[in-house]
């Protein structure tokens, strides 16, 4: 039998392009490891555009690891790694340039030396933070919201579902794990925020065909306010434009039944964008914007966890 982590190492490494060899910040390419608990050896393979076999580390320590690599680069091997490592080429794999393949060298000599000095008890060798990407990876594949009818619309939320307060827990514990979280999970997420503030109708809108809208919301009183969400779920350093917040307004203004927009983002807003002379006006009376920390915080707050 199989078990498989896809965050047991997680190294995303790229070149120190000042040829000084670190391994957490070297090349473009992704190293996970597969436990093959029947084999007694762990798999590490890099991800390229797919994943490729790049060594085989056996537990036992009198047994060296096999690394594969392009024929083209077994010349650039050290003389001193041929005798710690077995080398096995493979037309399939991509070519390194000199520092590449000494980090590759050395993070297959580093995570054999890991390897074999434990005891193999299940995941011993992945650390917390690894830990909490795996569960996060595991948790983004259960719904977070519990669906309700179909509209014209979308798909109605009729509640949260554990897994979305088991998200938040996480986040609270690292924040930086919100840039692992799918766009249409975060549309989710936030869709059952809305539902656990109190909105009384609540609709993820489909993937495709949404009119600018990933969410609406409407609370029903004395009358009934209608609101849309516009999630940008983007990585670090991947700004929400000014473009951004003024095609939200036309969404918003082609919606007549909507009185306010939302732009929410996992990232930031570009520098200055509250002051550009066409969005100032419109916030927060009509437009309302909320960046990564301020989501955090809201969602914390939602979740009973802790006070805005």
């Amino acid at each position: 039998m199989r078990f498989v982590s896809l965050a047991v190492f997680s190294i995303n490494f790229e070149l120190n392009r000042t040829n000084q060899l670190e391994l957490r910040c070297a090349m473009k390419y992704e190293l996970q490891g597969i436990d093959d608990w029947q084999a007694g050896e762990t798999q590490l393979l890099l991800k390229d555009k797919v994943f490729i076999r790049l060594a085989t580390i056996p537990w036992a320590r009198e047994k060296r690891s096999t690394l594969w690599l392009n024929p083209r680069d077994i010349a650039n091997v050290p003389a001193a790694k041929l005798s710690t490592l077995s080398l096995m080429p493979e037309e399939k794999l991509p070519t390194f340039d000199a520092v590449e393949l000494q980090t590759v060298i050395a993070t297959v000599v580093m995570n054999t030396k890991r390897i074999q000095a434990l005891d193999r008890k299940p995941f011993t060798y992945i650390s917390d933070s690894y830990r909490r990407v795996a569960k996060i990876s595991d948790l983004v594949l259960k719904a977070v919201v519990l669906p309700g009818e179909k509209t014209s619309e979308g798909t109605m939320v009729e509640a949260v579902a554990i897994p979305w307060f088991e998200i938040l827990k996480l986040l609270q514990e690292n924040p930086n794990l919100a840039f692992e979280i799918p766009a249409r999970k975060w549309e989710e997420i936030i869709a059952g925020a809305y539902k656990k503030a109190g909105f009384d109708n609540v609709i993820l809108t489909p993937r495709s065909g949404d009119l600018g809208r990933d969410v609406i919301a409407e609370k029903i009183g004395l009358g009934t306010v209608r609101v849309i969400d516009q999630v940008k779920a983007y990585k670090p350093g991947h700004l929400v434009t000014a473009d951004d917040v003024r095609a939200l307004y036309g969404v918003l203004m082609a919606d007549d039944r909507s009185s306010k927009g939302y732009l929410t983002t996992t990232s930031d807003f570009a520098p200055k964008l509250r002051d550009d002379a066409l969005i100032k006006p419109l916030i927060p009376g009509s437009l309302e914007l909320i960046n990564g920390t301020e989501l955090l915080k809201r969602l914390e707050f939602l979740s009973g966890t802790k006070a805005l």
